[in-house]
């Protein structure tokens, strides 16, 4: 076990000044059970980035490695003056259905997203005229390496300022149980059942000043099956006089039929978990709200305009803005990055990581016993990329995180294949048997003269690691990625 230090819950006389759950002494990183899951307006003017900034650090520190040295402040874009027409405007920048992802891998070109470079959106709208807001998802799973994402997440969405963030029934129960939505730094609702009736737990608001024009803002967190009229008359209440924006954000996935769409009255825009990368428009709002999903894995940021017509209706606009690699990153979210990694070496995850017997009693033997044999195969095999594999880890200090590992070593995650760094290196890269199997049968009948055994299984396909998130550009290339690969005489074998 590491000697990172856990979040403190036993001194209950710290407390929240009244600024809002961003503001807090520096004493420690409890918080009042007694203000958990309410939502108090944070004034534009209260508080400065750099204050925030300066809290965030504070918190990454005592959450990663204790004292340090003085983090710098995060550069930020400037943003021109808005005119009077928009001042009358609001954006939602939208996020959700991380899914675990931190950031690419790195593995190829061209990849989308990342946190560190997420800054570079949010500051293209002016910070009095946006609402930045995650809509839950920041889970794939819930393993020990999925919980330690998830206090980067929360660290992560503090230093980029998040005025909102849904915590969906699987991100809330894994915070919950870690003690995170105890210090939490931003606001939060959730639609987990575990986290009890509490409505305050469910619902917030915000009144905004637009131009000299007042908006009030109302975001609900709501299973599909509870979106009935009622429902929704009971969280936003009777219809307002003045500019008003409903949001609910679901973690289901309800049908957008017009049936079923045109029974949510009282709501402007609907939230819900996509299939896709890309941010999607599923309903334009006619006979009923606006849906929309804000697509995966942090490839993308969608960028909501509202505007409010003569009878205080809200017209949206809707556009998706990619978080290209080209843009800067943010120094505090990189240093973030890397704290996480050694996190991932020092709590030695990779080790935990349990071990499958192979069929039949096979065993891996390692490129190296292949090459005795195979010698040119072998040679030219070791000119490829596949033979630098393990090496690529190597140069980012990644080669420790057993997410990464797997698509370059042989037989991770079986009995006799690569285990960690003190695993035979011909265990390492892509080697033979990632692709051909695990060759001791047929190694034992090639020296015993035997009748020809093939390699056994498991075998890798090329699919299994170039995915389209780790692969950009692969999928229709194919055979143009199998021709840098080539490393045989004979004709390719099934």
């Amino acid at each position: 076990m590491s000697d990172y230090p856990r979040v403190s819950l036993a001194n209950p006389g710290n407390r929240i000044q009244d600024m809002g759950r961003r503001a807090r002494i520096p004493s420690g990183l409890t918080t009042s059970h007694s203000l958990i899951g309410v939502n108090r307006a944070r004034p534009r003017d209260g508080l400065s980035r750099p204050c925030r900034v300066g809290m965030a650090c504070m918190l990454a520190l005592l959450f990663w490695a204790g004292c340090g040295p003085e983090k710098p402040e995060s550069p930020s874009t400037p943003t021109p003056p808005p005119s009077a027409q928009d001042r009358a405007e609001l954006t939602l920048l939208l996020t959700g259905q991380a899914l675990s992802t931190l950031k690419p891998c790195g593995c190829s070109e061209d990849q989308l997203g990342g946190l560190s470079r997420r800054q570079a959106v949010l500051n293209t709208v002016a910070p009095d005229r946006r609402l930045v807001i995650d809509t839950g998802g920041l889970l794939a799973a819930d393993s020990e390496q999925d919980r330690i994402k998830l206090e980067v997440f929360f660290q992560a969405l503090t230093i980029l300022d998040y005025d909102l963030v849904h915590l969906d029934p699987e991100d809330y129960d894994v915070a919950r149980q870690r003690g995170l939505v105890q210090a939490v730094l931003f606001d939060w609702i959730t639609s987990a059942p575990s986290a009890g009736p509490d409505p305050q737990l469910r619902r917030w608001s915000r009144t905004l000043d637009l131009a000299g024009r007042e908006v009030r803002v109302v975001v609900a967190a709501m299973r599909a099956d509870a979106m009935t009229p009622q429902g929704l008359a009971e969280v936003f209440g009777p219809e307002s006089a003045g500019p008003r924006l409903h949001v609910v954000i679901t973690p289901d996935e309800p049908p957008v039929e017009p049936g079923v769409v045109s029974q949510w009255s009282g709501v402007d825009l609907v939230i819900r978990p996509a299939a896709a990368n890309e941010p999607q428009v599923l309903h334009d709002g006619v006979a009923g709200p606006w849906v929309i999903a804000v697509g995966r894995l942090g490839e993308y940021i969608a960028r909501v305009g509202v505007r409010w017509g003569a009878d205080n209706r809200p017209v949206f606009q809707f556009k998706e803005v990619a978080v290209d690699e080209r843009l800067p990153e943010d120094p505090l979210l990189v240093e973030l990055y890397e704290n996480y990694k050694l996190r991932v070496k020092e709590e030695r995850l990779i080790d935990r990581m349990p071990q499958l017997p192979l069929p039949d009693n096979l065993e891996y033997v390692g490129s190296g016993t292949c090459k005795s044999c195979h010698e040119y195969e072998y040679e030219r095999w070791a000119t490829k990329k596949h033979a630098r594999a393990y090496r690529t880890l190597v140069e980012i200090n990644q080669q420790y995180d057993p997410e990464c590992i797997a698509c370059h070593v042989v037989g991770f995650g079986y009995v006799s294949g690569f285990r960690n760094e003190n695993s035979p290196t011909d265990l390492r890269d892509v080697g033979c048997e990632v692709c051909h199997g695990p060759g001791s049968a047929h190694v034992a009948s090639q020296l015993a003269g035997g009748p020809y055994v093939a390699p056994g299984r498991p075998r890798l396909g090329c699919i299994d690691c170039h995915t389209p998130e780790h692969s950009v550009g692969y999928a229709g290339h194919e055979e143009e990625y199998l021709r840098k690969i080539v490393h045989w005489r004979e004709q390719k074998s099934p």
